[in-house]
């Protein structure tokens, strides 16, 4: 008996089928449905309780607790790192890491240390 060795065009359907596979889930790195977060600010003299963004993106409504008040704001610009959300003519900047916001409100600027806390589903 004499042996063969396999034929290479055995192994192309395979290895063309693992390749579909590595870029569909290269694709699906960031698996994450559902972002929720939320900037808690206690005590401060801009009268800013917390802020929830539910959706990060440019355009997206932003919930803001000021006092007793519930106001809607919405996000001007937006990335990993901050986000800029005009409500109220109130322009606010927020890094999303820190927490760190600056507020601008006509003549007056606040610089506010907030508690971030993020949930992801």
């Amino acid at each position: 008996m004499h042996w063969q060795a396999p034929s290479l065009l055995r192994f192309i359907p395979t290895a063309c089928l693992l390749c579909m596979i590595a870029v569909l889930v290269s694709g699906c790195i960031n698996l994450e449905r559902f972002r929720h977060e939320k900037y808690s600010c206690s005590h401060n003299r801009a009268g800013l309780d917390e802020i929830i963004i539910r959706r990060a993106k440019k355009g997206a409504d932003v919930n803001i607790v000021a006092g007793s008040k519930e106001i809607s704001g919405q996000i001007t610009a937006i990335t990993d790192e901050a986000a800029s959300i005009s409500y109220e003519n109130i322009n606010l900047t927020l890094n999303r890491k820190t927490g760190a916001i600056t507020l601008a409100d006509k003549n007056r600027y606040y610089r506010l240390n907030c508690t971030v806390s993020v949930f992801t589903l």
